[in-house]
């Protein structure tokens, strides 16, 4: 598994199937305002777990924009812990173009929007 940490941008590429862990601070815990993640699902498909909302600092002011850029493959979104996404534990986008804006809105929920 990769982590994805201290990014506002960062390239996954998936090489086969990859997982990514998404930490969404800066080196000193600070939780970043945007992180976003372009998606090149044209190896395979690629998962991305969501860091625990437990975990993270008080302000929850960040966005998390996740677009596939290249391939057809699927991208998984995951909570972690009991989180949910909506009312669900995991979203999926696929194909180019396709993409999901991630907020928080609760101690242990997020808000996911698709676009494809």
């Amino acid at each position: 598994m990769i982590t994805i940490k201290n990014k506002g941008y960062y390239k996954a590429v998936a090489s086969v199937d990859v997982a990514y862990t998404l930490d969404p601070t800066d080196n000193n815990g600070n939780l970043l305002e945007r992180v976003y993640i372009d998606v090149d699902t044209t190896a395979g498909a690629v998962g991305i777990t969501l860091p625990e909302i437990a975990d993270l600092p008080a302000n929850w002011n960040t966005e998390i924009l996740i677009v596939v850029t290249a391939g057809v493959d699927p991208v998984t979104i995951t909570r972690a812990g009991t989180d949910t996404i909506g009312t669900a534990t995991d979203l999926a986008i696929t194909g180019l173009g396709a993409n999901a804006s991630l907020t928080i809105v609760g101690t242990k929920a997020w808000s996911g929007v698709v676009t494809s």
